[in-house]
């Protein structure tokens, strides 16, 4: 009994130490390394485990690991928050990242290493700074220009900011409720945004320095953050409103027509 007990201990340990649990573990394939569920027989995107400076990226539909039955068919779906395809220091630059359409989770925080990445129909979840950090070393280059997320039940702040190559974005089969800070802003060229009845606000900068020019809302809508429209781009933004149409700068008087503009929103919504 006394030597079962450290056979049991000695097994528990190593797989403590080694990062393998019963409920999952770490697998690298083909130079990427892997968090696997093994109940839910899924796998999360982690980090890439080599150089793949201006190499194209394939992220598999499924881990196809022929010597490891735990991982062996395990569907790729998540990528994790603050996974990292490239170095901070720059000297990593993948040329593409290609994702697969089983992928329902975009962490937040990627560093993409600046490379250029599809969006796939399937995603739910996309976290805060997903594609548009700050810094052109870690940010992803989207090359999908007309975006459809029929799915999708949360993006986050600044999610798709400075996404210059998107043209137009498709949420209206969607439910969500709110468009989070600049989770748009700095998008230059988007100038058509579908959203669904059921958003509710609009937070600061959420579309600000784009190019749409048309935008639907409802009466479902109750608070508007500041800055939401800003840009210069924005001049010529025709709000329909309860099957009304109310453009912003029709006599392009800046002044007197934000001053109209500032003065609809106060009888219909809170302003926050």
């Amino acid at each position: 009994m006394k030597r079962l007990r450290f056979i049991l201990t000695f097994f528990t340990m190593l797989f403590s130490i080694s990062g393998w649990s019963q409920d999952y573990g770490y697998t690298e394939e083909n130079g990427i390394l892997y968090k696997v569920d093994y109940e839910k027989r899924t796998a999360t995107v982690v980090r890439i485990e080599e150089n793949f400076t201006n190499t194209d990226i394939e992220i598999p539909s499924t881990i196809m690991d022929y010597y490891n039955d735990y991982t062996r068919g395990c569907k790729v779906v998540a990528i994790d928050d603050h996974a990292n395809f490239g170095s901070y220091t720059g000297e990593v630059f993948p040329k593409s990242v290609h994702l697969p359409e089983t992928i329902t989770y975009i962490g937040g925080n990627i560093n993409w290493g600046g490379a250029k990445i599809n969006i796939p129909s399937s995603i739910k979840y996309i976290g805060e700074k997903a594609f548009g950090a700050d810094d052109d070393r870690k940010q992803a280059k989207i090359i999908t220009e007309n975006i459809v997320l029929p799915n999708v039940e949360y993006i986050g702040d600044y999610a798709f900011q400075f996404q210059h190559n998107i043209k137009s974005i498709d949420l209206s089969e969607t439910k969500l409720d709110t468009i989070h800070e600049r989770t748009f802003g700095d998008c230059e060229n988007l100038h058509t945004i579908d959203l669904p009845n059921t958003v509710k606000c609009f937070c600061d900068w959420a579309f600000a320095f784009t190019d749409i020019r048309e935008l639907k809302i409802t009466e479902n809508i109750d608070s508007i953050g500041d800055n939401v429209f800003v840009g210069d781009t924005l001049l010529n933004l025709r709000i329909d409103y309860n099957n009304k149409s109310f453009a912003l700068y029709d006599t392009g008087l800046y002044n007197y027509n934000l001053f109209k503009f500032r003065e609809f929103l106060t009888r219909h919504f809170t302003l926050i």
